[in-house]
């Protein structure tokens, strides 16, 4: 659902609310092996970033090597652990409040302790739709032409990272606004 604000006369700017309901309604809810993932934006959004609930239940951990994007990931309900695999193990209790990121290509685990954990995650580049893990557990970074990229060099940057939309013409857009 897209509401119409206006900031200054010039320009209209969406608002956007979604629910559950909606998501399911437009497939953005994906069931990826043991966890399910509510995609509430996604790059389609024009915002620069996506954001995801992620429900991993008990028995079943999340594995994810982020090898193509950076992720930030609060805990919202629910107990469990971090587990980071690297020359050295790493493990981290988490509990709601607790708040990870994770941004050096990290091999990891999120694994619930109660019967469910409920994860909020910010991912950049933005995930699409309703891509997940390949055999390698690497979620691939989709460009705007829909070219999947299992990883990516410089040269695919700059389409697979956008400023968002709000901000394409800079930050400072309404001082220079002739009805100003």
């Amino acid at each position: 659902m897209l509401l119409r604000r206006c900031f200054h006369a010039s320009a209209a700017r969406p608002v956007i609310i979604r629910s559950l309901e909606g998501l399911l309604a437009d497939g953005k809810v994906a069931s990826i092996d043991s966890y399910e993932s509510r995609r509430y934006l996604t790059r389609d959004d024009g915002l620069g970033f996506s954001l995801q609930h992620e429900i991993v239940t008990k028995g079943a951990p999340m594995r994810l090597h982020l090898k193509n994007h950076v992720q930030a990931m609060y805990v919202i309900k629910g107990e469990g652990t971090l587990e980071i695999e690297s020359a050295v193990h790493h493990s981290h209790v988490l509990e709601p409040g607790t708040c990870i990121a994770l941004d050096q290509q990290e091999d990891f685990s999120l694994v619930a302790t109660t019967d469910e954990l409920h994860v909020l995650s910010v991912t950049n580049p933005p995930l699409v739709a309703e891509e997940g893990p390949d055999a390698n557990r690497v979620i691939p970074a989709i460009d705007t032409q829909g070219t999947v990229y299992p990883e990516f060099s410089l040269t695919s940057v700059d389409r697979l990272f956008r400023p968002p939309t709000a901000l394409k013409g800079g930050s400072a857009a309404m001082k220079d606004d002739p009805l100003f």
